[in-house]
């Protein structure tokens, strides 16, 4: 609405032209305009392109629990979630996108080595990936100077496994390592040493681990006061109310609707904050970090649009440690992977632990 030039009166404004958009220049483009939760920016303003409206139809088409994935008729917040705990009653029914709960009979279980067969490395469809982590703009070594951004360099941490499932009958795991049909139990079991950093989603129906290994031999981590060694020291010392404060992710909508696409802006969240969330460090071994996206009503429905879209979406995840002061500068991403193309209805639930 735009005030009225004579009366005082409002009268609807007539839509700005697509030519009249402000865009950020590039400048502004890499000091991380775009990253308005941390810069204080106002949002761009952006016109929907036409047809938009039928973008998400367009990729359920042919899918047959399309409407289940657009049902948001779970309960909100954390309450009456009782669907949620380890041992679900067999009686209910809806989950938290309003999506049919698995009962024992109804869901196909296989092991992690045949789901890993299912989803497998690569980049054709239904194959996940390492992500690019330069296409992601982090805090530079002078941003608390100039709030300057830079592309990330590589990762911190190799991504080893990415585990797609169903929640079976007995609901999510809620803690990953100590489950016999998770990759923590198989990376023990082939003897690899290495220190396992845990990604443990839920985001009921489905589940996802992603795993990723220290290399004790990377170049960051020989010097202990680097920015990289100083930052992942602090992480893993903290406690969970501390990593809440520094567990940043950033999405990257590469190819996928527009819908989707505005959902998911490439900005920095401080997850933590937003879902429920919770975290166990074994030293030596593994620290894994838990979320729960059905805890947030918000974050539920954007969740229930990308699972409903995922065929379309080329989706690429990336996770740092947000800097707090200037000897963690530059920041560098932890991980990045690239979920291509997944079709949900190939998900499996695991075996029982």
């Amino acid at each position: 609405l735009s005030q009225h030039p004579a009366g005082g009166g409002v009268a609807a404004a007539s839509p700005p032209s697509r030519a009249l958009l402000p865009r950020p220049s590039q400048p502004e483009r890499e000091r991380g305009a775009a990253s308005s939760d941390e810069e204080g920016r106002p949002p761009e303003l952006v016109l929907p392109p036409e047809g938009v409206e039928n973008e998400l139809e367009a990729c359920a088409e042919g899918d047959l629990e399309a409407e289940e994935y657009y049902s948001v008729s779970g309960e909100s917040g954390d309450e009456g979630r009782k669907g949620l705990t380890p041992k679900r009653r067999a009686s209910m029914k809806k989950g938290a996108f309003g999506m049919d709960e698995p009962s024992a009979g109804d869901c196909d279980s296989a092991s992690y080595h045949e789901r890993t067969e299912s989803l497998a490395k690569g980049t054709q469809a239904h194959m996940w990936c390492e992500g690019d982590p330069t296409i992601f703009s982090l805090r530079a070594k002078s941003y608390f100077k100039d709030r300057l951004k830079a592309p990330s360099e590589p990762c911190m941490l190799e991504v080893v496994s990415c585990d797609f499932m169903r929640i079976g009958p007995e609901g999510p795991a809620n803690q990953a390592a100590a489950h016999a049909d998770f990759y923590p139990a198989v990376h023990r079991n082939a003897g690899d040493g290495r220190f396992l950093f845990i990604m443990n989603w839920i985001f009921p129906p489905f589940q996802t681990v992603v795993c990723a290994a220290l290399d004790p031999k990377a170049e960051w981590l020989q010097d202990p006061l680097g920015p990289q060694a100083r930052a992942w020291r602090s992480f893993l010392e903290a406690d969970n109310e501390e990593r809440k404060e520094r567990f940043k992710v950033i999405l990257s909508v590469e190819e996928g609707p527009w819908m989707v696409r505005r959902a998911l802006p490439k900005k920095p969240v401080l997850l933590g904050k937003k879902v429920k969330m919770w975290s166990h460090h074994e030293p030596g071994q593994y620290l894994e970090i838990g979320l729960n996206v059905s805890s947030s009503r918000a974050d539920e429905v954007i969740c229930a649009m990308v699972i409903g879209a995922l065929r379309k979406l080329q989706l690429v995840y990336s996770v740092c440690i947000e800097a707090k002061d200037e000897k963690e500068l530059p920041e560098r991403l932890l991980i990045c992977a690239s979920a291509n193309h997944f079709d949900p209805s190939r998900f499996k639930c695991p075996r029982a632990a």
